[in-house]
This record gives structure tokens, C-alpha cells and sequence, in this order.
């Protein structure tokens, strides 16, 4: 990173953050990998032509081999059903190897642009929050801000308003050590947030392993150590992927929005209900259209009986995933509101010699300058990348335009130059940071 000791910072600035707005911020930033586009859309439209040629294949075979009542009883329902659940899994599997690509592509722009994948960090109880601290970020969310802590498949999930934390099982000495960590973490939570990390405070609970030598920390309940805020703090440190974060981020979400049963259930409906309104108008157009044109026109008609059924259920997809994405943002909030998290909270943010910092009544953190690797300005916001977070300024936080101007062109300064040239939205003001 450039020094520029000489360079005056601007006071804090204070914003009014709304979860609502930060998503959609995060969402539109170009500072991450969009989806597959076209690509996805090619591929998923072969699968589903050969999702429907199979699966009619499939029921002219069954059919044959049914008893002469079942066929047809079963017969009217069989073209719809069995090319349906055929569409079914290619969908799914359709889904799955764009999850796949996507966080390949996630990593590697990681990585090009100079994000470690793997960093060290070491968690501080201390009595106001829990403090991470990595040699390029800090964070701090308060004990209020902290709603659920549960076991996931590599570590240890705390979930604190938006953020994410993994504490990763293999990084912990023995399990006397871990089991005073989630004590102590689980002890300053509040009782709701105690209530729903049941596993948690069940596994800190539990006795010291025979052969160790637990110490007063370990051997104390969380009703011992709730009065014992002012012993020395607990910590843990290790290696931490950024796979492992994204998975955290995945599981806690999960657990919010709750996306499972929507997130096929939306898709599948609109798809089969477009597939078969698509098939209708194949009929319609049967019953309407002159027998004698058909005739004339074979190939045509056999390709629009095959290209209708395909283009409804394409349509209904896409009018499906609209309404999923609309659903899953709704569950999201409202998961997070019975949570006891605000949708909005007071925020100031503040350029200090070191990096970003930012500060509301729940949570506090300082991104280091060398972690900035993008700054966009889009939708009122300003954007700012931080390794794997994004954080976000409206641009209602700032007085005038000259203020914004101002505080950007100062935070542009302190980044490094490949963070300042591919911040090309912004070219003006990194003009005036490098003066």
C-alpha cells in the first residue's frame, strides 16, 4: 500500500444503515461474481429439451407396460408427470454445478485481486464483545448484537445481525479449551439469544474431560462466569478459508430464511405450470389451425409442438425465481426481526491511520487499508469491498456532495493503487487522491 503520512483524515462520519438497503447494495455491487448469464441459461434450456424428449420416451415405454385399466387411468397424467419430475432433476442439477462454478469463480476473484483465502485470527471475550482480530480486519459485535451460536459440520456458527462467524473445530487444543470458549461466549448472550444456542451452552456445560486439569475457567457454569466479566479474556486463534466463512454465511441463512422447501417448491411450480400451459396452447392451436397446414408444414409443426412446452416452462421460471428471490428477501427480515435484530441502526464511520472503521450501538470493526481492494459508487451508496465484506455508506450519510467527495477521496488515498485503478467509477476522485 502507498504511505501518505502527510494526508488529513476527515472526522467521522455518521449513517443510518437499514439491512433492506445494505442487501440490495451488496447485491448490485460489481465487486463480486455475478451469476452464469447466459451460460447457465444455454445449459439449463438443453437439459430441459432433454428432460422432455427423455421423459416421453420414458412414458411411451411405461405406458406399453401397463395393465389395460391402469393405462388408461393413469394414461392422460403420465406425459405431463413423468417429463415433470424428469425437468426436476435437471433443474437441480442445474442449480448444483452453477453453485459450484459460482464459488469457484468467488475465490479466484479473491484471489486475483490479492485476498488471502486463508488468514489467522484470534477471538477476544472481553466484557463489551467479541472481538475477531486478523492482520487486515477486526471485528467487533456486542453481546446484544450475538442471536444464536450452533454446531455446524466444521466449526462453531455465530450468528451477530448480518455477520458470520466460524470458529473452526480442528483449531481448538483439546476439547476442555473449546468448551470454555463457547462458556464463556454463551454466558454474555442474552436469554433469548441463550435459548436458541441450546447445543451450544449444552456442550460448554458439560464436565471437564477426566484426564485434563481444568482450570477455574473451564470448571465454572455460565451463571459462574455471567459474574465474572472482568477476568482476563478468553481466546482462540487458527486458520480460517474463505470457503469455510461463505459456508458459515450459508448455514446461518439457512437457518433465518428458512429456504429450503421454497427453494425448489417455487421453481418446479413454475416451471411445470408454464410447461403445461405451454402444452394447452400446443393443443389450442391444433384444434384452430387447418388440418391441411400441418400437412403442408410438418417439420414446423412438430418443432413449435416441442418449442411451446419449452418456452412456457422457461417463462415460468424465470417469473418463478422473481418471486422466490422476493419471498426469500421477506423471510430473511422477518427471521432477523424475531431475532431481535433492527432492520436499521445508527452507524458512524471513521478514517483512522490504520483503516475503515465503523461503529453503531451493537457493533464495531476496522477494516485495514490493505484489505480494500474495490470502492463503487452505485444506487445512492457508496460501496466499499473489505476481503470478503462489503460494507456500504448511503449517500444520505453525508451533508453535500462535497462532503461525500471529500471523505471518498480520502479513503481512495489510503488504498492501494490496483485497488484505486480498478475503482473506475470513481475516476475523478482517484485523480484528485493521487494529487
Amino acid at each position: 500500500m502507498d504511505e501518505q503520512p502527510d494526508l488529513p483524515l476527515p472526522p467521522p462520519q455518521q449513517v443510518l444503515l437499514k439491512h433492506s438497503e445494505v442487501i440490495e447494495a451488496a447485491l448490485g455491487s460489481k465487486s463480486r461474481v455475478r451469476g452464469g448469464g447466459s451460460w447457465f441459461t444455454a445449459i439449463l434450456f438443453v437439459l430441459l429439451c432433454l428432460a422432455v424428449w427423455a421423459g416421453h420416451l420414458a412414458t411411451f415405454w411405461l405406458v406399453q407396460r401397463l395393465p389395460f385399466a391402469a393405462m388408461f387411468a393413469l394414461g392422460p397424467y403420465l406425459p405431463v408427470v413423468i417429463p415433470a419430475l424428469f425437468a426436476l432433476f435437471c433443474l437441480k442439477l442445474a442449480i448444483d454445478v452453477e453453485q459450484w462454478r459460482a464459488q469457484r469463480a468467488y475465490l479466484s476473484v479473491l484471489a486475483a485481486r490479492g485476498i488471502p483465502l486463508e488468514r489467522t485470527g484470534t477471538y477476544h471475550v472481553t466484557p463489551e464483545a467479541l472481538v475477531l482480530r486478523t492482520e487486515r480486519i477486526d471485528l467487533s459485535p456486542r453481546w446484544e448484537a450475538i442471536d444464536q451460536v450452533e454446531r455446524g459440520a466444521k466449526g462453531w456458527v455465530i450468528s451477530a445481525d448480518q455477520l458470520h462467524l466460524l470458529i473452526p473445530f480442528a483449531d481448538f487444543a483439546d476439547p476442555d479449551t473449546e468448551r470454555g470458549l463457547l462458556a464463556a461466549i454463551t454466558a454474555r448472550m442474552t436469554p433469548d439469544a441463550r435459548t436458541r444456542s441450546r447445543e451450544a451452552i449444552e456442550f460448554a456445560s458439560a464436565p471437564p474431560s477426566p484426564a485434563a486439569d481444568p482450570s477455574p475457567a473451564a470448571a465454572a457454569g455460565p451463571e459462574t462466569l455471567v459474574a465474572e466479566r472482568s477476568s482476563p479474556p478468553c481466546e482462540a486463534s487458527g486458520w480460517l478459508t474463505q470457503e469455510q466463512a461463505g459456508w458459515a454465511s450459508s448455514v446461518v441463512y439457512a437457518k433465518v430464511a428458512r429456504p429450503g422447501f421454497h427453494s425448489w417448491a417455487y421453481p418446479l411450480t413454475g416451471a411445470v405450470t408454464g410447461l403445461v400451459v405451454g402444452m394447452l396452447v400446443v393443443g389450442i392451436l391444433g384444434l384452430l389451425v387447418p388440418g391441411h397446414w400441418m400437412v403442408r408444414s410438418p417439420m414446423l409443426a412438430g418443432l413449435s409442438a416441442f418449442a411451446l412446452p419449452l418456452l412456457g416452462g422457461a417463462l415460468g421460471l424465470a417469473y418463478a425465481n422473481r418471486r422466490l428471490g422476493i419471498q426469500l428477501a421477506k423471510a430473511w427480515r422477518g427471521g432477523l426481526a424475531l431475532r431481535g435484530v433492527p432492520d436499521q441502526v445508527e452507524a458512524r464511520w471513521t478514517l483512522t491511520d490504520t483503516g475503515l472503521a465503523y461503529h453503531t450501538a451493537r457493533f464495531s470493526g476496522e477494516a485495514a487499508y490493505g484489505s480494500l481492494h474495490q470502492l463503487l459508487r452505485e444506487g445512492g451508496y457508496w460501496i466499499v469491498g473489505a476481503d470478503a465484506l462489503t460494507l456500504c455508506i448511503p449517500h444520505t450519510a453525508f451533508a453535500s456532495p462535497g462532503e461525500a467527495n471529500g471523505f471518498m477521496t480520502q479513503l481512495l488515498g489510503q488504498m492501494s493503487e490496483p485497488a484505486r485503478e480498478r475503482s473506475v467509477r470513481l475516476t475523478p476522485l482517484a485523480h484528485a487522491a493521487e494529487r
